[in-house]
This record gives C-alpha cells, sequence and structure tokens, in this order.
C-alpha cells in the first residue's frame, strides 16, 4: 500500500494526472469533430475506428512522456527525479549518498534549446 501511495504522490508531482484530463479533454473534441467531419468527406465508416483506436494507443503513450518530461518556460526538460530534487544521488554500490546533484552541463537536459 505504501509502494501504490509513493507511486500516486510521484505522479502528482509530475502533473500525470493533469495531462491525462488534457488527453481526454482533446481527444474528445477530436472524436466528435471526426463524427462530423468524416460522414460529409464521403469517408468509409471504418475511418471512425481508426480515429479511435489511435486516441486510445495514444494515451498510455502520453502517460508515459508526461511522466519523463515536463514543460517548462525554458523549454521540454526530462523531469527531475525526487532524489536529485533533493539533493541525493542514487549510486549503484553504496545504495543512497547524501551528496549534493551537480549536473555538469544544464543546458544537456533540455530537448529544445531556447531561440
Amino acid at each position: 500500500m505504501a509502494n501504490l501511495r509513493s507511486i500516486l504522490q510521484e505522479a502528482g508531482r509530475r502533473h500525470v494526472a493533469r495531462v491525462a484530463v488534457l488527453y481526454a479533454a482533446v481527444a474528445f473534441a477530436v472524436l466528435e469533430a471526426a463524427d462530423i467531419i468524416i460522414p460529409a468527406l464521403g469517408l468509409e465508416e471504418w475511418t471512425i475506428r481508426w480515429v479511435i483506436a489511435l486516441a486510445l494507443l495514444g494515451f498510455p503513450v502520453t502517460l508515459i512522456l508526461a511522466w519523463i518530461y515536463d514543460f517548462t518556460p525554458s523549454g521540454v526538460v526530462r523531469t527531475r527525479t525526487l532524489e536529485e530534487e533533493n539533493g541525493e544521488v542514487r549510486s549503484l554500490s553504496s545504495g543512497l549518498s547524501h551528496r549534493p546533484h551537480r549536473p555538469r552541463n544544464p543546458s544537456r537536459q533540455r530537448l529544445h534549446p531556447q531561440s
């Protein structure tokens, strides 16, 4: 139970629920638009099924990306782990070390450089 609680706390810290709600709202809007546009364009009935399938398959992918990355004013960055935020570094041989974490080059963590 404590493990589930820590996962839910971490998901809250990483704003995964916010992304899930936003994805559901956008997917609903896209599905409603597709329901109107696809028959008007004379496309086959199976086209709407593909739109639904893509929306369903995109949901877990979006949640995984929301867990890994954050949108910040400086661009898309990898979400720091709780240990990194607390200034702790996890070592493979010695368990948990209490040394402050200092990235070598913080700009390397950004996916897109600032314009």
